[in-house]
């Protein structure tokens, strides 16, 4: 969460919500590869909560890798 905090990953990030175990942070804006291997450097420490339908494509992407290195 400090990481996110301290080095915004677009500039139109809100903090939503902030405890001491998680920050939900609100972005608006195009999805792009850039945006998703952002996210996926995260690994395990991110959760994509919405919208739906790229949470869905996300997981998918990740178990595809699990395969792949098991």
């Amino acid at each position: 969460a400090h990481y996110v905090l301290t080095k915004p990953l677009h500039k139109s990030q809100r903090v939503r919500q902030r405890t001491d175990s998680f920050v939900d942070v609100e972005l608006n804006l195009i999805w792009n590869r850039e945006f998703e291997a952002a996210l996926f450097e995260f690994g395990p420490d991110v959760e994509l909560l919405e919208p739906a339908d790229k949470r869905t494509r996300f997981a998918e992407k990740i178990r595809a890798l699990a395969v792949r290195y098991m």
